[in-house]
């Protein structure tokens, strides 16, 4: 991603009242992409590049971007790799990024069920205090999709080593009803 983009991006994060060093969404489009390009398509080769030079720039950049304006179900296998990947720190975002699709494949339960059994480095001074706030929003994830495979998944989870997560598996589970 050039330099240029980059601030492109930037300059249309959170534009909303417009004010000075941001552009209306209209123009960014208009500089961003070249004719006959779509931003899905943007979108989706941006997070593929994320996924194949394993770039956490790229992949916070395009992250803004799908927010910002919105992503499409075609990112959804990406998404879901990515949410398995360790070089980056964004997997609460790529999470809420697939959440935001309300796709409920197995291919995603099972990567959000693998990113909640994952010990991410960065991670490590959480688990050691007995916080675990990405597993827990992926155990919410999985209620909220609710299918007969999330649901196995977290009575998988509710089995968990760490007491934390076993205890708010079953928690959630109850909350929603999914007995």
């Amino acid at each position: 991603m050039t330099f240029n983009k980059r601030d492109l991006i930037l300059s249309v994060i959170n534009n909303k009242p417009l004010r000075p060093g941001k552009i209306r969404d209209e123009e960014f489009l208009t500089k961003f992409l070249k004719e006959g390009e779509s931003l899905d398509e943007e979108i989706f080769r941006g997070l593929n590049y994320s996924l194949k030079n394993k770039d956490a720039v790229s992949l916070e950049l395009n992250l803004y971007l799908g927010f910002h304006f919105g992503f499409s179900v075609k990112n959804k296998d990406t998404l879901a790799s990515l949410l398995q990947e360790e070089w980056h720190e964004k997997h609460a975002d790529v999470l809420r990024a697939l959440l935001a699709l309300k796709v409920n494949d197995f291919t995603v339960v099972e990567a959000i069920y693998n990113c909640a059994i994952t010990e991410f480095d960065y991670l490590s001074d959480d688990r050691e205090d007995g916080i675990f706030t990405l597993a827990s929003d992926c155990i919410y994830a999985l209620a909220k999709i609710g299918t007969s495979d999330a649901v196995q998944k977290l009575k998988l989870l509710s089995e968990s080593k760490w007491e934390e997560i076993g205890e708010k598996a079953v928690d959630v589970m109850r909350g929603y009803n999914l007995q």
